[in-house]
């Protein structure tokens, strides 16, 4: 069951400060989060409008959130191929090096011209 809202203190909640109030923030969500249709069923217009104007902003929080986790997780994406990319440069070099060896190691011991 949701918690009963505090309506006089959701009208003392100024949605457009709310992104700076971090903990005031998250506990409104968790609280809204739960609120059905039943809990706002007769309020006023008012009460409504500010429920909504501060869901709005909860919202908008949250989706900024997850463009800076977003972001976040393209750079780390973009350095791991970077790194990558790089490793694999290197194990191309060292392959080659190998291989190179290789066929000097075979030409160095395949029998002379002539059974010398």
């Amino acid at each position: 069951m949701a918690p009963a809202l505090d309506w006089g203190k959701l009208m003392k909640v100024d949605p457009d400060v709310l992104p700076n109030q971090e903990r005031l923030a998250e506990k409104m969500l968790k609280t809204l989060s739960q609120v059905t249709s039943a809990d706002v069923k007769g309020e006023t217009n008012e009460n409504l409008i500010q429920l909504f104007r501060i869901t709005q902003s909860l919202m908008k929080m949250k989706s900024q959130e997850v463009d800076l986790a977003l972001e976040e997780a393209e750079k780390a994406g973009e350095e791991q191929a970077k790194t990558g990319s790089k490793t694999q440069n290197l194990y191309s070099i060292y392959i080659v090096h190998i291989q190179y060896q290789i066929t000097n190691c075979n030409i160095q011991g395949e029998p002379k011209v002539g059974g010398q």
